[in-house]
């Protein structure tokens, strides 16, 4: 690939020269979110959503104390009106739902981060903003409701500053390395 200097651009001259050179500098016109992926990407979030309430549901299962199976109930409510939310903007772009298995007990968190995940993907490339701004206010609600459940399970409510859902960095702290380890330094050893 030819490379031009700042100088060679002005040896060029003209700005349309120098605009045609600059325009043949790498990157895509392509836009990954005008390729039709909504109904796709709906349905992923929305098998995702209607795991993780039915997770809340069967983990709520157990006689727990008053403020915990409020907690959970709440979520189990929120989780629903997610999943409505999630139904009808996949029927309005021509999506069908997927067959979705019932979760194990114990798994809220491992469904919660999954959700997360399926929303991280979504709030990328869903084709306009008010379907990316769903899935971003989606993704804060579960990972609000993940830190309540990380709190109610005795863990760190917040191990990570930034939620991905991402397997390589899940919401939960995977090691005993995290961010809350840092270094100082002084200002006698700066140069």
């Amino acid at each position: 690939m030819q490379t031009v200097s700042r100088r060679g651009l002005f040896l060029i001259g003209g700005s349309g020269a120098a605009g045609a050179m600059l325009s043949g500098c790498g990157g895509s016109t392509d836009d990954p979110r005008a390729e039709g992926r909504d109904p796709e990407l709906l349905a992923t979030a929305l098998a995702a959503e209607t795991v993780l309430g039915e997770a809340y549901a069967v983990g709520g299962e157990g006689g727990a104390p008053a403020p915990v199976t409020a907690a959970i109930e709440s979520f189990i409510a929120a989780s629903r009106k997610r999943a409505e939310r999630l139904a009808g903007l996949l029927e309005q772009a021509g999506g069908e739902a997927q067959e979705t298995d019932t979760p194990a007990p114990g798994t809220e968190i491992e469904q919660g981060n999954a959700a997360i995940a399926a929303y991280r993907t979504a709030a990328g490339l869903l084709s306009t903003a008010q379907l990316r701004g769903t899935a971003i206010a989606f993704l804060a609600a579960v990972a609000a409701e993940l830190s309540v459940m990380s709190d109610l399970a005795g863990d760190d409510p917040a191990p990570r500053a930034f939620v991905t859902g991402l397997p390589g960095e899940p919401y939960v702290a995977g090691d005993e390395t995290d961010a809350r380890e840092t270094t100082t330094t002084t200002t006698e050893e700066q140069p």
